[in-house]
């Protein structure tokens, strides 16, 4: 069965309101993929801020992952690839993190 891990963040304040900053950051997100593991282990996956702001309390960017099971997530959740970027793109550049898991 399908497993989706969608991750919900809270940009720094000081990157988010810096469109130059902002934009280098989108595109270290976007490189998840080309990591080894991810980009083994992910069937899809896709970043995007949200489309209603004032709906999105605080969150400013989300990332969608699908896989095609769970252990196949829990591979990638504990890979170095995926910790290696954890730690070099998303801990240093946000301040709040919300994951929501669901097998579809």
């Amino acid at each position: 069965m399908p497993f989706i891990h969608i991750v919900l963040v809270k940009v720094k304040p000081a990157i988010a309101d810096d469109s130059a900053r902002m934009a280098e950051l989108e595109a270290k997100f976007r490189t998840l993929a080309t990591y080894e593991g991810p980009k083994q282990l992910l069937v899809e996956h896709a970043w995007g801020p949200p489309v209603y702001a004032d709906r999105a309390r605080g969150y400013n960017y989300a990332l969608y992952s699908k896989f095609e099971s769970e252990q196949t997530f829990i591979e990638y959740r504990d890979c170095p690839g995926h910790k290696e970027f954890v730690k070099e793109h998303m801990a240093p550049n946000v301040d709040e993190v919300l994951a929501y898991d669901v097998h579809m």
